[in-house]
């Protein structure tokens, strides 16, 4: 990892937490069985043993806005962290698709991690991290959401340590956003859900970005934003 990788992950860090003026919710963060859309159910056989199961989290659904009149193309960094509601079900490790720096690393289900320039946004999604889990042999459903708490930004926030996001990622410090600072909504996954069983619903913080009116939606005088 280079210095100035971990410099600028270090300060987008700092920024967001003692800086960053929060901009509502701002996106979803889907958990997937696939990397590229969105598969909220899977079926895995276990009755032969245990299985390593793929599981990612997605931010999708992020508008087309701009802050300062730049574009939001970026994500710089990003706290979560994953529980799976079934006690013998183990994450084993986790990967991000971008070089990065995490402060938890030392914990395969949490992340708070950050880069440069980061992860790129394309149509408003991108994948932040994949992670592999085990699940025991004979296991029935289980279901994967985003845990409670593991965000230290929202933990020591003034302003946000009592909003019940579970989520919250920063624009990019190389694209001069790191002082942007969202929450999100986040989506769960069911391993081996019930046949007649629907997709789960969603979990919001309850202010979305138009609301707060911290980002402006792009207009056609907006210019197309700083470059990493």
């Amino acid at each position: 990892m280079t210095r100035t990788l971990k410099t600028a992950a270090l300060l987008l860090l700092a920024a967001a937490a003692a800086r960053a003026g929060w901009v509502g919710d701002c996106g979803t963060v889907a958990l997937s069985f696939e990397p590229d859309s969105v598969v909220a159910t899977a079926r895995v056989e276990t009755g032969d043993g245990p299985q390593v199961v793929d599981l990612y989290a997605l931010l999708t659904e992020v508008p087309a806005v701009t802050r300062r009149g730049y574009s939001l193309t970026w994500v710089g960094g990003f706290e979560l962290g994953l529980q799976a509601e079934a006690d013998s079900v183990r994450v084993l490790a986790k990967e991000y698709p971008v070089a990065a720096i995490d402060m938890a690393q030392n914990d395969p289900a949490a992340c708070v991690a950050a880069a440069t320039p980061g992860w790129h946004l394309h149509d408003g999604a991108v994948q932040l991290v994949h992670w592999q889990v085990l699940v025991p042999r004979g296991t029935g459903r289980v279901l994967f959401r985003l845990a409670d708490g593991k965000s230290p930004t929202l933990q020591r926030s003034r302003e946000l340590k009592d909003y019940p996001a579970r989520v919250v990622w920063a624009g990019s410090y190389a694209q001069g956003l790191a002082d942007v600072l969202a929450t999100a909504c986040d989506a769960p996954a069911v391993l081996n859900p019930a046949e007649d069983e629907t997709a789960p619903s969603r979990h919001c913080g309850g202010r979305s970005w138009r609301e707060v009116g911290v980002l402006k939606p792009v207009g056609e005088t907006a210019p197309a934003g700083k470059a990493p």
